[in-house]
């Protein structure tokens, strides 16, 4: 069997601007990496004292989002730099999403899978090396149930 697998060549990251007219999606520019978020789930011991054999006995508890985070390369005065740093200063949680380039370009418009979500800007780390490329991360947090399109 031939491999599906595909590079991440073309991936990008939307936050959804409900200040826009029309509203609209957003893409920050120059994003060099997408770390999709790392949901867990935790684990609530249930043991009691008839568990059987002693054994401890678990039950699944609340899910938790995780983060998002994207490597990009730091432009200071870009929109993308601009969006993150006006995210960031708000309190306000964001619609944001992950398009990623799996769809048939022969098709118009190209389908694509997407992984939206709700959260807020936890960090942006920018860095400017003397002798290298200006990159910046930005980290989101999730808040709520994730979907996946």
């Amino acid at each position: 069997m031939t491999t599906q697998a595909k590079i991440g060549h073309g991936t990008r990251f939307q936050i959804y601007d409900t200040e826009a007219s029309p509203p609209a999606w957003v893409s920050i520019a120059e994003i060099v990496s997408v770390t999709p978020p790392s949901m867990t789930r935790d684990t609530v011991d249930a043991t009691h004292a008839e568990s059987e054999e002693k054994w401890r006995e678990f039950i699944p508890g609340l899910r938790d989002g995780g983060e998002v985070s994207l490597e990009m390369n730091f432009i200071p005065d870009g929109a993308g730099t601009t969006t993150i740093m006006q995210t960031f200063n708000s309190d306000a949680q964001v619609t944001c999403r992950i398009v990623f380039p799996d769809g048939d370009a022969d098709t118009s418009p190209i389908e694509a899978t997407v992984w939206q979500f709700t959260g807020f800007c936890t960090g942006f780390q920018p860095q400017a090396p003397f002798d290298g490329k200006m990159s910046a991360t930005a980290t989101f947090k999730l808040s709520g149930k994730p979907t996946f399109l």
